[in-house]
């Protein structure tokens, strides 16, 4: 069982720092460019809705990662079997 939860943590981490590499990027994408008033609102709107979603999902993620983190630092604290529920 220990296994599946490692695993399980292991994706959700991996997920978390995709998310949050692709928020970092979206942010510093911000160039100022030669385009045209209508390209540049519809770009504008676009990254507008894609942050939205990638803060959405970073924080539903960074919830299971802290609780992971806190869960394992309550165990190891308590010198409480790695198996503990």
């Amino acid at each position: 069982m220990e296994a599946i939860d490692l695993d399980h943590y292991v994706a959700v981490r991996k997920q978390f720092e995709s998310v949050n590499k692709d928020l970092k990027e979206l942010m510093m994408n911000y160039s100022s460019s030669a385009e045209s008033k209508g390209k540049l609102l519809h770009r504008f709107w676009k990254s507008t809705v894609t942050k939205m979603m990638l803060h959405r999902k970073r924080n539903e993620l960074l919830t299971q990662v802290r609780f992971h983190d806190m869960r394992v630092h309550f165990i190891e604290s308590h010198k409480l079997p790695h198996n503990f529920r």
